[in-house]
């Protein structure tokens, strides 16, 4: 049997890990808002243009918290977290080195795709 000390230290442990893991899901989620300014500034995009790129990731990250939710039921919840915020890392250095609307909106949208991952494995 496990030591009572040793459960709670394990808990403790799986609950900072679970709240870091998602804070910096968070993170990865609301980086567009914070850069568009700035952004539409340096490559010249309209309001409409920072609109379409912003839109993509809702949908995307809409559908994938459904489909990727029954993925995950059926595979590691723990490889699916991990696999989503090192996707969600990639995404959001490359969306850095793209300039145009239609890269940036295909970007932001496979952020969202991949964000859904992290949706159902934390639940």
């Amino acid at each position: 049997a496990l030591p009572i000390w040793r459960f709670t230290l394990t808990r403790w442990a799986v609950f900072i890990g679970m709240a870091l893991t998602y804070a910096t899901y968070v993170f990865l989620r609301s980086t567009f808002t914070y850069v568009a300014p700035v952004l539409a500034s340096h490559l010249h995009l309209s309001l409409a243009s920072v609109g379409k790129i912003s839109s993509a990731f809702p949908i995307a990250y809409g559908m994938s918290r459904l489909f990727t939710g029954l993925l995950v039921d059926r595979t590691s919840p723990r490889v699916a977290l991990a696999t989503g915020l090192l996707l969600a890392c990639l995404v959001n250095i490359a969306m850095g080195f793209s300039t145009t609307v239609p890269l940036l909106a295909a970007l932001w949208a496979l952020n969202g795709l991949v964000q859904g991952a992290g949706a159902g494995a934390s639940a």
